[in-house]
């Protein structure tokens, strides 16, 4: 069990990765499942102003006022690829890289650490040797509130600025504005998410988008907003690569 507050089944998918890695086990089941099961969390989470008062999750969008809470249950079962190839098992992605970091004191539940989120991407692509020039799809954690939003595009900027100056070649969505916030499960589902839009092809974009935050700034970046449904095709021949990150109020940090 693996409790890091919202972060919680992508560190869940993390911890299964690195055990396999390890070779401490040859097959993994790792998800989460979140519910509501009483008013308390709704009633504390309105008291600190972070539920939207429209009911819309409005993702990195100059509307977004809030996160809508939701429930979700999620699980993948997790092979090293040499092993599910020779199984002959459907294969609807390979996790190249994961890692995950813990940033400590913050300005508390609705303030992020930017800088750990910054660290946490740049040290997964340089240990594991990712090109982030290869990446056209991020699965953004964003949960549509006016500063989280910001604070996680800046520390993607900032990461994906210090190893390309590339623009506007990646895409960045999150299933929450579809389905809203399912906490402790939305790791596992914003993964599903990438691996049924690698199936199909096709990222779903931000529902009901309209305008990007007025604190994030893509311009000059490598990002561009999902604001639409659209297809996904690979860039030079290339096979499609997303990347996922997904933050706790624990301060435990993940990125796949």
């Amino acid at each position: 069990v693996v409790n890091t507050g919202c972060s919680s089944s992508g560190v869940a998918l993390h911890l299964a990765c690195e055990s396999l890695r390890r070779g401490e086990c040859d097959l993994a089941l790792a998800g989460g499942a979140f519910a509501v099961m009483g008013e308390t969390i709704l009633v504390g989470l309105a008291q600190t102003e972070m539920l939207s008062l429209s009911g819309r999750s409005s993702a990195f969008d100059a509307e977004a006022d809030g996160m809508v809470m939701s429930e979700g249950a999620g699980m993948v079962v997790l092979k090293p690829l040499s092993r599910a190839l020779a199984d002959g098992d459907a294969i609807y992605g390979v996790i190249r890289a994961s890692g995950i970091n813990q940033d400590g004191a913050s300005n508390g539940i609705t303030a992020p650490s930017g800088a750990a989120q910054q660290e946490l991407i740049g040290d997964v692509y340089r240990r594991y040797k990712i090109d982030p020039e290869r990446i056209s799809y991020i699965e953004a954690h964003g949960t549509g509130t006016r500063l989280g939003d910001p604070i996680e595009a800046n520390a993607l900027i900032a990461a994906f600025g210090a190893l390309t100056q590339k623009r506007h070649f990646c895409a960045v969505g999150s299933a929450k504005s579809h389905i809203g916030h399912t906490s402790s499960n939305s790791g596992v589902t914003g993964l599903i998410s990438v691996l049924l839009s690698l199936t199909h092809r096709r990222l779903p974009g931000l529902k009901g988008f309209k305008r990007l935050n007025p604190l994030i700034d893509f311009s000059e970046t490598p990002f561009y907003p999902a604001a639409e449904p659209s297809q996904w095709e690979p860039a030079d021949g290339q096979p499609r690569m997303a990347a996922l990150s997904s933050f706790g109020h624990s301060g435990t940090n993940v990125h796949l």
